[in-house]
């Protein structure tokens, strides 16, 4: 009698927590069972979203708008009592739009835990697809139950954190895709801030960052990306946004001398203390608190807080809108708006005694943040009538946003910034944190362990608290305890220790090999390039099929006029996809593949694994493509398509003439990149740079280079009659990718049997005029036959495949 119970008891209690959860059963995908759920806030700059975050069998959700009570039943967040979502210090959204977020387990890659305003109960959790979460819990004990369910979920996924970014660190609140026409961004940072999310580290990886560091394996960029990680600071929280250095000092010469230590800032000193009147008044001010028994300091202000981080972001929503919030719904005075770096860089270092602000990421990879592209109406300064509109550029900038970005960017990675950018680790994380010496002191309340707002009960007292960490900012965590270590700069200071030739550095020494890698026989033309990181090779594919990426055995091919889209597995068709009318394809991840039509749609398909295959069994397949989603912009036949996961955007080029820009995570339209009318304007060469995210695209008349955000840098006019000679028609093209490199490069091969590296620049700009971008040839390289001779320009002789390793 006693053993039935049990069982019985147990039924009833889950039906009785069913019910409760009766009211989301609708947002679970089929056949999910919810095995925890819990009320939080989604946390997005300085808002917050009441929602319920739910650990299902096979996917985690968040569902804005729904919060649990008390009896566990899931109710309006409206009618709940303020004590269930009350995120002290943000702004909280209810009559906004509601979200409802899934992800699918294996598309989790790792979390960490936050802090919030200095209480330990943040979560954030990083997908595959470069997106973060960033959730508040009521209490430890219900972050910790999510925690030990991630803990087993990554360990049974084997999931490792990706490499660091070779571009930035994304942010949740920017997105690479930034639309100004409707004023919102979707979702993360161009790697403004990164070409990869860098999730997930722990401190027990600041070692390994550390000497990748000092080996140049990774820039200063991404070394400083990290740091901001591991101590807490992340784009999803505007209190603890990342912080980066001033590097320049230098914003009104005419052109930028990297190689004078007189334009750069000292990084050996806060911004507080890098004149002598600052330094001694932020002696004095030490002095006299400590005279009078008070916590003495030096600063009563912070380099980093979220009014900083809006301040500089104001052009851009929804930064925009959090900036008016935090000023009670209005802009402030329009003197005192970031109007021009100069300027800005003065009142930070010289001019105003409670300016000591440090940098953002955006400084150094998003120029779209100093465009004012909304046409925001930020009003007229009294002191010199000019209206703010765009920020105002250094004269060594050529009024052009993206040169700024790129000669900041340069400096950042110059040596002389690698020399000391030690130093300034040491007054940021480390030893020289509340260093008096140093005159690196700021206000007690913005350290860890100053304040505790879960002791404070009276409301008036919480809030008042709440505002008081709001204006002084918050340190980040203190991650070293003794002097950071210099980096290695003996050799040349571009390239890793150990690495004596760099392609960007040293393209003349490139050779041709004396054998071909492999031989696919003839009339077997290479189409791509693909390289298997586990048996460290090349593997070549020929024309309509393509290997996963890390899974060279899995195919996909397509062929005949039908386009059916085959599976394969060892060479063997797993599957077939009937009528898809395929005509190109391309992998964003080893489960991601994409595909363009004949009928003129672009197709996203999630790759399933299966696990207990066998032929004669007839059980689920080892490798099945499930169709996610079906995208339509373009009037004509998909000649070629590309994605980046990390940019998370696909890139399709057609017929029609166009190229288009799609979000990869939401399956949707973002932006169309148009050649010109007529046949010769049809595009048929696509390709995302992985460290920059720019995109190329390529036609019979030009080739075409854009950013992200669809700005045009340079065109190369291939056929037009003003030009001196005839260009040999593009066949294939491909991006140099490396975590950082002064010249970018992009290769492509030619129908002669050329490859033709080039690069773009400002050079020809003439004085006085915004900055043009050009391309420029660096080499043109001979394809050689097997008997050592220039192959003769024919079919045989056309590159068609071309990819930059290491």
């Amino acid at each position: 009698m006693n053993i039935r119970q049990f069982p019985l008891k147990n039924n009833l209690e889950e039906e009785i927590v069913d019910d409760k959860h009766r009211r989301v059963r609708h947002e679970l995908e089929p056949g999910d069972v919810i095995e925890a759920a819990h009320t939080t806030a989604r946390i997005a700059g300085v808002d917050s979203y009441p929602g319920l975050l739910i650990f299902g069998r096979t996917h985690i959700y968040m569902l804005d708008g729904l919060v649990q009570n008390d009896d566990g039943e899931i109710i309006d967040a409206r009618d709940a009592s303020k004590r269930l979502f009350f995120v002290p210090g943000s702004i909280v959204e209810l009559n906004g739009p509601q979200r409802a977020q899934r992800w699918c387990h294996d598309q989790v890659v790792s979390f960490s835990d936050r802090t919030f305003l200095f209480r330990d109960v943040g979560l954030e959790i990083y997908f595959k697809d470069s997106r973060s979460l960033l959730v508040v819990f009521l209490d430890k004990r219900q972050r910790q139950d999510i925690n030990d369910r991630l803990s087993s979920l990554v360990y049974r996924l084997n999931a490792e954190p990706p490499p660091p970014s070779p571009g930035m660190l994304k942010s949740p609140l920017l997105s690479p895709m930034l639309s100004p026409m409707v004023g919102r961004l979707s979702g993360k940072l161009s790697a403004s801030l990164s070409a990869k999310v860098l999730s997930g580290l722990r401190i027990d990886e600041l070692s390994t960052a550390q000497r990748k560091w000092q080996a140049r394996e990774i820039s200063n960029f991404t070394y400083l990306s990290i740091l901001n990680q591991i101590s807490g600071r992340t784009p999803s929280d505007a209190t603890q946004y990342p912080v980066f250095p001033w590097v320049l000092r230098d914003y009104s010469s005419p052109s930028l001398d990297l190689h004078s230590i007189d334009s750069f800032r000292d990084l050996t000193r806060p911004m507080g203390a890098l004149t002598p009147a600052r330094e001694e008044a932020a002696r004095t001010r030490y002095i006299n608190l400590e005279s009078v028994g008070e916590n003495p300091f030096h600063y009563g202000t912070h380099f980093s807080s979220s009014m900083i981080v809006c301040h500089f972001l104001i052009r851009l929503e929804p930064f925009s809108h959090m900036f008016r919030t935090l000023q009670g719904g209005d802009w402030d005075l329009p003197d005192r708006l970031f109007s021009d770096i100069g300027r800005a860089y003065e009142s930070a270092s010289t001019d105003v005694r409670g300016d000591v602000r440090e940098l953002i990421p955006e400084f150094y990879c998003l120029p779209e943040f100093l465009e004012n592209s909304a046409r925001i109406n930020f009003g007229v300064q009294q002191n010199t009538g000019e209206r703010i509109d765009d920020v105002k550029l250094p004269l060594w900038a050529k009024r052009d946003p993206l040169l700024f970005i790129e000669l900041n960017r340069q400096a950042l990675e110059s040596d002389y910034v690698s020399e000391h950018l030690p130093q300034w680790i040491d007054l940021i994380w480390g030893y020289k944190q509340r260093d008096q010496d140093s005159l690196n002191a700021f206000h007690p309340l913005s350290y860890a362990g100053s304040i505790d707002l879960d002791s404070i009960t009276d409301d008036l007292e919480r809030e008042a608290t709440v505002g008081i960490i709001h204006n002084f900012g918050q340190t980040p965590r203190k991650i070293f305890h003794t002097p950071h270590p210099e980096r290695m700069m003996h050799g040349n200071s571009a390239l890793p220790i150990g690495t004596l030739y760099g392609i960007a550095e040293d393209y003349l020494l490139l050779s041709q090999s004396a054998r071909p890698m492999k031989d696919l026989g003839p009339q077997q033309p290479i189409r791509s390039l693909e390289f298997d990181a586990i048996g460290q090779r090349i593997v070549p594919c020929s024309n309509g099929t393509l290997c996963a990426p890390s899974h060279p055995h899995e195919q996909v091919e397509w062929l005949g006029a039908s386009g059916d889209l085959n599976v394969l597995v060892d060479q063997k068709v797993v599957q077939v996809l009937e009528s898809t009318a395929c005509s190109c394809a391309a992998f964003a991840d080893s489960t991601t593949l994409v595909t363009g039509s004949h009928d003129h749609m672009v197709r996203l398909w999630r790759l399933q694994r299966g696990s207990n295959y066998s032929l004669h069994r007839h059980k689920e397949p080892p490798l099945s493509a499930v169709l996610t989603h079906v995208m339509r912009a373009h009037t004509a036949r998909v000649m070629c398509v590309t994605a980046s996961r990390s940019w998370s955007i696909v890139v399709s080029g057609s017929v029609d003439c166009s190229a288009v820009v799609w979000d990869l995570n939401r399956g949707t339209y973002v932006r169309t990149i148009w050649h010109g009318p007529g046949d010769d304007y049809e595009v048929y060469l696509v390709s995302i740079n992985e460290s920059t995210g720019y995109i190329a695209t390529c036609s019979r008349s030009k080739l075409c280079l854009n950013t992200i955000n669809g700005r045009l840098i340079a065109t190369l006019d291939l056929v037009s009659p003003a030009i001196p000679h005839t260009y040999p028609a593009i066949t294939s093209m491909a991006f140099l990718e490396r975590d950082y490199t002064r010249t970018g490069v992009i290769a492509t091969g030619g129908s002669d049997g050329t490859i033709t590296l080039r690069t773009w620049n400002t050079d020809k700009t003439e004085e006085g005029q915004r900055a043009q971008w050009n391309f420029v040839t660096l080499r043109t390289l001979k394809v050689k036959g097997p008997d050592g001779e220039v192959q003769v320009r024919d079919e045989a002789s056309c590159v068609t495949a071309l990819k930059f390793i290491g």
